[in-house]
């Protein structure tokens, strides 16, 4: 499968366990978050999968911003936030 460039809108718990596949994928992925969640994605983030195992993903294997409109075009965008965002 070809690399795609992916856009996760919404870094939460299912935002984050979403990207970490995609990463995993060798997909380039680029996270947007807000607030608390986008400062602390800085510097990378822990990803738990179902089986329990842990590893870290680096903030350098994807691309973070709290400003949507400056990502260049994406193929496929996932919006990952709760109704009420909305």
């Amino acid at each position: 499968m070809d690399s795609k460039s992916v856009c996760v809108y919404g870094a939460g718990c299912i935002g984050l366990d979403l990207a970490a596949q995609l990463i995993g994928g060798g997909h380039q992925v680029s996270l947007v978050a807000r607030g608390e969640n986008f400062e602390r994605l800085r510097l990378g983030f822990r990803h738990i999968n179902a089986a329990g195992q842990s590893r870290i993903i680096s903030g350098k294997r994807y691309r973070l911003t709290d400003q949507p409109e400056r990502l260049p075009p994406q193929d496929y965008i996932f919006l990952t936030v709760t109704a009420d965002a909305l």
